[in-house]
């Protein structure tokens, strides 16, 4: 669907309803709160999907904070709360007791309270205060923390109640139970694995952290296919026989009995719409949601007839958008598609949803509940010899890894890629630029990220070296280098190619910690340029000493070498082009001119790769060699000369006048708190750059304004990102 086609409020709406849907922290009133001893526990959120314990917390420590997801609790959860003390409040929850410490005690007991009210005035639910076990068939059996659903039955006598859990029916005294909140797929499943909640209450580091809406909990390797998965365990019947909405007992009212549809049922492909969604959802607009993408599912794959002046494209553009728009509805349709691919006796059919599920798992990962399933499905499909979809159910085992490891894309495919890749065309041809205008021909595929190409290309250089690799960089580039952007190796590269083509991809390196070696020719090459271009636009300054103009003839000739050119330098202006402009000011080009044309005439020429070679390592021995550099129009330092310089590594930044190459200061990264981006202050104006550092004794503040401020900024968050993961 194209933006523009929607109106201005419904765009409004959407935006809200979507935040409203995914973003829980950001609908959740936030309270202050400590735990018992040894817990973490920061902030206690309150909403109307339940109850989240969070901490604040930084990827690294000059990221923005954010608020990490510990713990998350529905209110069919919550059997009572009582305040203890003023600001005491203890949480009796199915399985645990929950103690929290807050000067707004009194306000999270009423709002959580009004929550659990409004949700029990029509529940049809009630949770068990013990367990209850019997030989009696006619009786129902359960444990403590069951939620049982109440069927209503004439002719019970008082005290009794008649109701279901777990596939099972019968009755229970009403003593042993008392009303819950209505549970429904989410509320009993999203983020509430028990491991995670038995480390938060011992205070031991967590084994599942999410961030706001992602979940890493993988109970089977995701995308491994070096074995035949066994088939007994996480099938996606076993998935249907407990958790889809047909697998609840339909009950008879005259013997008290439950049939069950057939689980195996669930999961197949069927000819008819569903009416209502496969996971149980309490909410009506959920359900209805549901219905539709269903039917949207089966226009798609052809099962259903389509709409007038609607595509292929349409039907799936629809579908992923509401993936994006309503998390809670992503394992709903996972269930959909694995329902219409598995015994589809229509082939053009399967394939179509068997590509609709190759997106799914490059964009959007299921629950941790359904993830093992999922993964299950994928791997039996991938080794099923009778199957004509091994490649494609392995390219889903694939997507689903990269996934869990690097997070999903975040822009949704737009139009040409979309058409190009339900064409069968999945990957799309490009030219990544290389130091020196060199190009490095490659083919993205819809799921490839950075750290993809990054391989690649160090494999063309002969680097197999993974610490090595990791100093390595692939750029974006909009508007000629207006707008360019180092990439971190998890992002996706499609999400910043546009569909105008404008957008470019380099390639380059930005530390230099791991020793060169020339064993490689394409290696060669590659430092070679990266390097003669750093020097020849003056970011690689060399010392004025009375060695300068020697210095300048000696790399000059070099230059010379490189070329493979056997003739000595027709013009001046030839001659020029290889000292920076820098330089110039500072040496005679006739002497210059002189010294280069009495070498080439006496000395024996170098090979072109060996002159590259020890142009590089000339070109070492500079004090700003490692550093990336970046021109300062001004800075915060009062008195610093200009211009100057700042320059940046693995270790830290560095602020160097131009003309006397002193140094101003020195910032180590580790040392970094916060940074931010200053947009122009007007619009003959340059950006900026805030950088806070020092300790929490010793603040610091300092500020440049340059034109590449939001590059500089990236490629310092890499670099960061980069040392900080290397010492995990």
């Amino acid at each position: 669907m194209d933006a523009s086609s929607i109106p201005e409020d419904g765009i409004k709406k959407r935006i809200v309803v979507a935040a409203r849907d995914n973003w829980t922290n950001y609908f959740s009133r936030l309270f202050p709160v400590k735990g018992d001893s040894g817990s973490d526990v920061q902030i206690l959120g309150v909403s109307h999907r339940g109850l989240q314990l969070l901490k604040r917390a930084k990827e690294v420590s000059f990221s923005p904070e954010y608020l990490k997801l510990l713990c998350s609790y529905s209110y069919a959860d919550v059997l009572s709360l009582e305040l203890m003390g003023q600001n005491i409040l203890q949480f009796s929850l199915k399985n645990e007791q929950l103690v929290l410490h807050s000067p707004k005690a009194c306000q999270i007991k009423a709002m959580v309270e009004l929550f659990l009210n409004e949700l029990k005035q029509d529940s049809k639910y009630v949770i068990a205060l013990r367990s209850y076990t019997t030989d009696n068939k006619s009786l129902l059996n359960f444990k403590k923390g069951d939620l049982i659903r109440i069927v209503p039955m004439e002719g019970l006598e008082p005290g009794w109640q008649f109701g279901s859990v777990g596939g099972r029916s019968g009755l229970f005294p009403s003593s042993m139970v008392q009303l819950a909140a209505p549970p429904d797929y989410l509320s009993l499943h999203v983020n509430r694995e028990e491991e995670g909640r038995k480390s938060l209450r011992r205070g031991t580091q967590e084994k599942i952290i999410t961030k706001e809406n992602s979940t890493t909990y993988v109970p089977l390797e995701v995308g491994s296919t070096s074995t035949a998965p066994e088939t007994c365990h996480y099938t996606m019947m076993e998935f249907a026989a407990a958790h889809f909405r047909g697998a609840q007992p339909k009950l008879g009212w005259q013997e008290m009995s439950a049939e069950l549809e057939d689980p195996a049922l669930l999961v197949q492909h069927t000819k008819v719409p569903i009416q209502e969604s496969l996971l149980f959802y309490s909410n009506s607009k959920m359900n209805d949601l549901a219905t539709k993408a269903f039917m949207t599912l089966m226009r798609f794959m052809g099962d259903a007839p389509g709409i007038k002046k609607q595509k292929e494209v349409d039907y799936i553009n629809e579908i992923l958008q509401l993936c994006k728009e309503k998390e809670n509805l992503r394992d709903e349709i996972y269930c959909q598609v694995i329902k219409q691919v598995t015994q589809n006796p229509e082939h053009d059919r399967s394939h179509r949803g068997w590509q609709l599920l190759s997106l799914l798992t490059g964009y959007f990962l299921p629950s941790s509940i359904l993830l093992p399933y999922v993964t299950k499905y994928f791997q039996q499909a991938s080794f099923d010899s009778s199957s004509p979809f091994i490649e494609i159910a392995r390219i889903c085992q694939s997507n689903l890894r990269k996934m869990v490891l690097n997070g999903g894309r975040r822009r949704l495919p737009f139009h040409g890629e979309m058409e190009a890749f339900l064409k069968g065309r999945s990957s799309r041809r490009i030219v990544i630029r290389l130091p020196g205008g060199q190009g490095y021909p490659t083919k993205l595929k819809t799921f490839t990220i950075a750290a993809d190409i990054m391989k690649e290309i160090s494999e063309h250089l002969g680097i197999a070296d993974q610490e090595e690799i990791q100093e390595f960089a692939i750029f974006a580039s909009r508007g000629h280098g207006k707008v360019l952007r180092p990439l971190r190796q998890k992002e996706y590269l499609h999400d910043y190619l546009l569909e105008d083509s404008f957008v470019e991809l380099s390639f380059s390196r930005i530390t230099w910690k791991i020793p060169l070696h020339f064993e490689n020719e394409n290696y060669i090459n590659f430092h070679y340029n990266q390097v003669l271009q750093s020097y020849t636009t003056g970011k690689l300054l060399l010392q004025c000493s009375g060695e300068l103009e020697q210095q300048v003839v000696t790399l000059a000739l070099l230059q010379h070498w490189a070329k493979g050119t056997g003739s000595l330098p027709s013009t001046r202006e030839e001659l020029r082009s290889c000292i920076p402009d820098p330089m110039v000011h500072l040496i005679n080009l006739e002497i210059i001119h002189d010294f280069v044309t009495h070498h080439l005439e006496q000395r024996q020429p170098l090979e072109q790769h060996e002159a590259k070679i020890q142009f590089i390592e000339h070109m070492v021995q500079i004090p700003l060699f490692g550093y990336n550099v970046y021109f300062v129009e001004r800075i915060s330092i009062p008195g610093l000369v200009k211009p100057c310089f700042i320059g940046v590594n693995q270790e830290q930044i560095i602020i160097v006048d131009g003309k006397l190459q002193n140094l101003y200061c020195r910032i180590p990264l580790k040392e970094i708190q916060r940074m931010r981006t200053m947009p122009p202050l007007d619009e003959s104006g340059t950006p900026g750059l805030e950088v806070n550092y020092g300790s929490p004794d010793d603040p610091k503040t300092i500020w440049f304004e340059l034109k590449q401020a939001k590059l500089l900024y990236h490629t310092i968050a890499i670099i960061a990102e980069e040392a900080t993961d290397s010492q995990v």
